[in-house]
Protein backbone atom coordinates (compact mmCIF):
# COMPACT_ATOMS: atom_id res chain seq x y z
CA UNK A 1 0.00 0.00 0.00
CA UNK A 2 1.56 3.33 -1.06
CA UNK A 3 1.79 6.37 1.22
CA UNK A 4 -1.20 8.25 -0.23
CA UNK A 5 -3.48 5.22 0.13
CA UNK A 6 -2.33 4.75 3.73
CA UNK A 7 -3.04 8.43 4.59
CA UNK A 8 -6.53 8.20 3.07
CA UNK A 9 -7.21 5.01 5.04
CA UNK A 10 -6.11 6.65 8.31
CA UNK A 11 -8.33 9.67 7.64
CA UNK A 12 -11.35 7.43 6.97
CA UNK A 13 -10.81 5.52 10.21
CA UNK A 14 -10.38 8.79 12.11
CA UNK A 15 -13.73 10.02 10.81
CA UNK A 16 -15.44 6.74 11.68
CA UNK A 17 -14.01 6.44 15.17
CA UNK A 18 -14.07 10.12 16.12
CA UNK A 19 -16.15 10.64 19.27
CA UNK A 20 -19.54 12.26 18.78
CA UNK A 21 -20.03 15.75 20.20
CA UNK A 22 -21.87 15.87 23.50
CA UNK A 23 -20.53 12.51 24.69
CA UNK A 24 -22.18 11.51 27.96
CA UNK A 25 -19.40 9.35 29.35
CA UNK A 26 -15.98 10.32 30.67
CA UNK A 27 -13.63 7.40 31.15
CA UNK A 28 -11.12 6.76 33.90
CA UNK A 29 -10.37 3.19 32.91
CA UNK A 30 -7.36 1.00 32.37
CA UNK A 31 -7.98 0.45 28.65
CA UNK A 32 -9.34 2.68 25.86
CA UNK A 33 -13.06 2.53 24.93
CA UNK A 34 -14.21 -0.13 22.49
CA UNK A 35 -15.32 0.95 19.00
CA UNK A 36 -18.98 2.06 18.88
CA UNK A 37 -21.60 -0.61 18.28
CA UNK A 38 -22.16 0.65 14.73
CA UNK A 39 -18.46 0.28 13.90
CA UNK A 40 -18.89 -2.91 11.88
CA UNK A 41 -21.79 -1.52 9.87
CA UNK A 42 -20.13 1.86 9.27
CA UNK A 43 -16.60 0.85 8.31
CA UNK A 44 -17.52 -1.33 5.33
CA UNK A 45 -19.59 1.30 3.43
CA UNK A 46 -16.90 3.89 4.15
CA UNK A 47 -14.22 1.67 2.69
CA UNK A 48 -16.41 0.84 -0.30
CA UNK A 49 -16.85 4.55 -1.05
CA UNK A 50 -13.12 5.17 -1.11
CA UNK A 51 -11.98 4.44 -4.63
CA UNK A 52 -8.39 5.04 -3.55
CA UNK A 53 -8.27 1.81 -1.59
CA UNK A 54 -7.31 -1.19 -3.63
CA UNK A 55 -9.87 -3.96 -3.97
CA UNK A 56 -7.54 -6.55 -2.47
CA UNK A 57 -6.87 -4.41 0.60
CA UNK A 58 -10.60 -3.73 1.08
CA UNK A 59 -11.39 -7.46 0.92
CA UNK A 60 -8.71 -8.15 3.52
CA UNK A 61 -10.22 -5.62 5.95
CA UNK A 62 -13.76 -6.93 5.34
CA UNK A 63 -12.65 -10.52 6.03
CA UNK A 64 -11.01 -9.44 9.28
CA UNK A 65 -14.18 -7.65 10.38
CA UNK A 66 -16.36 -10.66 9.54
CA UNK A 67 -13.99 -12.98 11.42
CA UNK A 68 -14.22 -10.79 14.52
CA UNK A 69 -18.02 -10.66 14.32
CA UNK A 70 -18.13 -14.47 14.03
CA UNK A 71 -15.80 -14.82 17.02
CA UNK A 72 -18.01 -12.57 19.16
CA UNK A 73 -21.11 -14.56 18.22
CA UNK A 74 -19.60 -17.87 19.42
CA UNK A 75 -20.51 -17.46 23.05
CA UNK A 76 -22.86 -19.79 24.94
CA UNK A 77 -23.47 -17.21 27.66
CA UNK A 78 -26.45 -14.86 27.70
CA UNK A 79 -27.60 -12.11 30.03
CA UNK A 80 -31.40 -11.81 30.14
CA UNK A 81 -32.90 -8.63 31.62
CA UNK A 82 -36.65 -8.69 32.35
CA UNK A 83 -37.75 -5.10 32.90
CA UNK A 84 -41.18 -6.04 34.26
CA UNK A 85 -39.54 -8.17 36.96
CA UNK A 86 -36.49 -5.93 37.48
CA UNK A 87 -34.37 -9.06 37.36
CA UNK A 88 -31.20 -10.18 35.58
CA UNK A 89 -30.66 -13.84 34.67
CA UNK A 90 -27.31 -15.30 33.72
CA UNK A 91 -27.78 -18.18 31.27
CA UNK A 92 -25.05 -20.58 30.24
CA UNK A 93 -25.69 -23.49 27.87
CA UNK A 94 -29.45 -22.97 28.35
CA UNK A 95 -29.20 -23.21 32.14
CA UNK A 96 -29.86 -20.33 34.54
CA UNK A 97 -26.69 -19.97 36.60
CA UNK A 98 -27.43 -16.66 38.33
CA UNK A 99 -30.38 -14.43 39.28
CA UNK A 100 -30.00 -10.86 40.55
CA UNK A 101 -32.41 -7.99 41.34
CA UNK A 102 -31.70 -4.95 39.20
CA UNK A 103 -32.63 -1.29 38.87
CA UNK A 104 -33.33 0.02 35.37
CA UNK A 105 -34.45 3.40 34.03
CA UNK A 106 -36.78 5.87 35.64
CA UNK A 107 -39.91 7.02 33.80
CA UNK A 108 -39.00 9.04 30.70
CA UNK A 109 -35.48 7.59 30.42
CA UNK A 110 -36.35 4.02 29.42
CA UNK A 111 -33.85 1.19 29.20
CA UNK A 112 -34.07 0.12 25.52
CA UNK A 113 -35.40 -3.42 24.93
CA UNK A 114 -33.56 -5.42 22.29
CA UNK A 115 -30.67 -7.79 21.64
CA UNK A 116 -27.17 -6.51 22.24
CA UNK A 117 -23.73 -7.78 23.18
CA UNK A 118 -21.10 -6.80 25.71
CA UNK A 119 -18.84 -4.40 23.81
CA UNK A 120 -16.33 -3.58 26.52
CA UNK A 121 -15.57 -4.23 30.20
CA UNK A 122 -14.21 -1.69 32.69
CA UNK A 123 -13.44 -2.12 36.36
CA UNK A 124 -14.28 1.52 37.00
CA UNK A 125 -15.39 4.57 34.99
CA UNK A 126 -16.73 8.05 35.61
CA UNK A 127 -20.12 8.70 34.03
CA UNK A 128 -21.81 12.01 33.37
CA UNK A 129 -24.70 13.21 31.23
CA UNK A 130 -27.70 15.49 30.66
CA UNK A 131 -25.26 18.41 30.93
CA UNK A 132 -26.96 21.79 31.32
CA UNK A 133 -30.34 20.31 32.29
CA UNK A 134 -32.05 19.68 35.65
CA UNK A 135 -31.16 16.00 35.15
CA UNK A 136 -27.41 16.67 34.94
CA UNK A 137 -25.32 14.09 36.76
CA UNK A 138 -21.75 13.02 37.32
CA UNK A 139 -20.83 9.81 39.15
CA UNK A 140 -17.24 8.81 39.76
CA UNK A 141 -15.83 5.32 40.22
CA UNK A 142 -18.84 3.47 38.78
CA UNK A 143 -17.72 -0.14 39.29
CA UNK A 144 -17.88 -3.30 37.19
CA UNK A 145 -19.11 -1.80 33.92
CA UNK A 146 -20.29 -3.80 30.87
CA UNK A 147 -21.09 -1.44 27.98
CA UNK A 148 -23.59 -2.70 25.41
CA UNK A 149 -24.69 0.36 23.38
CA UNK A 150 -21.77 2.54 22.30
CA UNK A 151 -20.47 4.25 25.43
CA UNK A 152 -23.90 5.27 26.68
CA UNK A 153 -25.75 2.24 28.10
CA UNK A 154 -24.24 -0.32 30.44
CA UNK A 155 -24.79 -2.91 33.12
CA UNK A 156 -22.86 -1.69 36.15
CA UNK A 157 -22.57 -1.57 39.89
CA UNK A 158 -24.67 1.09 41.62
CA UNK A 159 -23.41 2.13 45.07
CA UNK A 160 -25.44 5.34 45.38
CA UNK A 161 -28.94 3.79 45.51
CA UNK A 162 -30.41 2.13 48.63
CA UNK A 163 -30.46 -1.65 48.57
CA UNK A 164 -34.26 -1.74 48.83
CA UNK A 165 -34.55 -0.06 45.39
CA UNK A 166 -33.22 -3.11 43.54
CA UNK A 167 -35.85 -5.46 42.17
CA UNK A 168 -38.62 -2.89 42.68
CA UNK A 169 -40.64 -0.60 40.40
CA UNK A 170 -38.06 1.91 39.04
CA UNK A 171 -40.34 4.61 37.60
CA UNK A 172 -39.43 7.19 40.24
CA UNK A 173 -36.16 5.79 41.59
CA UNK A 174 -34.43 4.33 38.55
CA UNK A 175 -31.46 5.21 36.40
CA UNK A 176 -30.88 7.36 33.31
CA UNK A 177 -31.16 4.20 31.20
CA UNK A 178 -28.43 1.91 32.48
CA UNK A 179 -29.01 -1.40 34.25
CA UNK A 180 -27.85 -1.18 37.84
CA UNK A 181 -26.84 -3.92 40.26
CA UNK A 182 -25.53 -3.84 43.78
CA UNK A 183 -21.73 -3.62 43.62
CA UNK A 184 -21.43 -7.17 44.95
CA UNK A 185 -23.79 -8.59 42.31
CA UNK A 186 -22.20 -6.46 39.58
CA UNK A 187 -18.79 -7.97 40.37
CA UNK A 188 -20.22 -11.49 39.90
CA UNK A 189 -21.80 -10.54 36.55
CA UNK A 190 -18.65 -8.71 35.43
CA UNK A 191 -16.41 -11.68 36.19
CA UNK A 192 -18.80 -14.13 34.50
CA UNK A 193 -19.53 -12.17 31.31
CA UNK A 194 -17.15 -11.89 28.39
CA UNK A 195 -16.85 -9.39 25.57
CA UNK A 196 -19.34 -10.68 23.03
CA UNK A 197 -21.75 -12.16 25.59
CA UNK A 198 -25.30 -11.58 24.33
CA UNK A 199 -27.57 -9.26 26.32
CA UNK A 200 -31.32 -9.66 25.83
CA UNK A 201 -33.53 -6.94 27.30
CA UNK A 202 -37.27 -7.66 27.40
CA UNK A 203 -40.30 -6.03 28.96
Amino acid sequence: MDRITFIIFVLILALILAPMSGSVVVFSAEVPPAPPSNFFSSIVPALELSGALGKEFFLQIRNQVESLKLCLSRNDKKILVLLSRQTIYLIEENEVVGVFPTLTAARGMETPPGRYAVLAKYRSVTMEGQIGTPLEYRVENVPWVLFFIDRTYAIHGNYWKPLNYFGKEPSATGSHGCIGLTPEDAKVVYDWAEVGTEIIIQE
